[in-house]
This record gives C-alpha cells, structure tokens and sequence, in this order.
C-alpha cells in the first residue's frame, strides 16, 4: 500500500471494495458486514507487524515494499469496503432486492461458497506477468463475476417447488436476478477502470510520465466510482415504493 492510501496506484482497492460487497451480498446484515470487514482488517495488520514488515499474505508480496500502515488497514480499506457494503444495502432498501426471501433462493451454504469462491481469487489482485503487465485486477474481476453468476445465477434457472414456496415467486425471481445483475455489472465496471488505469499507468512508465496524483491513483478512481453509484441509486429510488420488504 501506498503510505497516503487515496494514493494508492496498485490494484488493491479494487479487492477491498468487491469483497466487502460479496460479504454483504451473502449476508444481507450491513452491521456484521462492516465488523467482519473490520476484524480482517485488524488481523492483516497484526500479521504484517508481527512479520515485521514482511507482507505473506498475499501474492507477490513477500518483501518489505508493500507497507500496510494503520492508516490503511483501519481507515483507507474500511472506507473502501464501507462504500461497496452502503452502495448495496441502499439498492436493497431502495428496490428490495431480493427481499426477506433471499434466504430460500439461495441457502447459507450455497452463499458461503459462493463468497468464498468470489473472494479468495483477490489474494493475487496485484499479480504481473514476468514482463511486468498486470494482469491481477482483470483476473479477478473476471473470477468474481464468473463465480456469482454460477453461484447465484443458476439456482434462479430451477423450476422445482423451490419458488412455490414463496409469496409472489415470479416477482421474488425477477427481483433476486436484478440484484444479482446489479452486482455482477458494478464489478464489471470496477474492473474495467482500474484495469485500463494500470495501463495507462504502463504506458506513461514507458514514456516516463512521471504519475499524476490524484488523477492515477486507483483508490481515488474506484471510491469516486461507488459514491456516484451509490448517488445514482439514491435518486433512482426517490419515490419508488418497495415491491417486497426487507427486513
């Protein structure tokens, strides 16, 4: 991490956003959301203190150039994961996607597989090729859509008496698919700009451009990103009345 974290250039705020957001998506519970993204955090920086300084967590990352400051771990990935965690607790009040129902779509083992599946892949968001391209952030986007789209997709497919159980199945259907929709396209395009950031950022190395910041930092681009988002879904929502309660 970089020591400003809203300058950060690297990939990582692009997994400290997505996987707060795949926790609460199998959760549904913003409180546990935020605690457990919170006590992660304080564990990946005992680990690096008690490593003294050597980051071996995660991929990529066994020297001493990969600082994990306090300010990181307790503000600036808090933040992150805070963003994506209030973008879709808001849709859901906003829309009620997918309703008190959700827990009969998809059951708790089938969504702790399905966030772990969507989380593990985020430990090499910051990989590179030998040439040094890096291709961390487009794998892991593309890992992390893939498996919510297989996890959650396919149990909406089933034409068992799954759906019979629930008030206003058809409905209930449509409205856990937008949901699903809505997440997998606001990784799509998390993924996408901080894919094409690092590339400019590859371009302008070879040019030697020096950086520019703010404008390069990554942590900027993907937090800017959610709070629009999470505006747009705020206003979309003015005056929409709720089709199925959340609890």
């Amino acid at each position: 991490m970089s020591e400003s974290f809203w300058l950060e250039r690297r990939a990582w705020p692009l997994s400290h956003f997505l996987v707060p957001s795949a926790l609460y998506f199998a959760l549904r519970d913003p409180v546990a959301s935020l605690l457990l993204m919170y006590v992660w955090e304080s564990v990946e920086l005992a680990v690096y203190m008690l490593f003294r300084g050597r980051y071996v967590m995660f991929a990529g990352n066994t020297d001493t150039t990969t600082r994990e400051t306090v300010a990181d771990s307790l503000l600036g990935d808090p933040i992150m994961g805070g963003t994506g965690i209030a973008l879709f607790y808001v849709a859901d009040l906003v829309f009620s996607w997918p309703g008190p129902q959700f827990r009969v779509l998809w059951p708790g083992t089938l969504r702790f597989f399905a966030f772990l599946a969507q989380a593990l892949p985020s430990l090499a968001v910051d990989a590179q090729t030998q040439g040094g391209t890096k291709i961390g952030a487009a794998v892991f986007g593309t890992l992390y859509v893939l498996f919510g789209a297989l996890f959650y997709g396919i149990p909406l497919l089933r034409t068992d008496t799954t759906f019979a159980e629930l008030p206003n199945a058809q409905e209930t259907r449509s409205l856990a698919g937008a949901n699903l929709g809505f997440l997998l396209a606001l990784a799509f395009l998390q993924t996408a700009q901080v894919t094409l950031a690092q590339t400019a950022q590859a371009n302008g190395a070879a040019r030697r451009k020096a950086p520019s910041a703010p404008r390069d930092s990554v942590w900027m681009r993907v937090f800017l990103f959610g709070v629009v988002s999470l505006l747009a879904v705020s206003v979309a929502g003015t005056g929409t009345a709720p089709l199925v309660s959340v609890q």
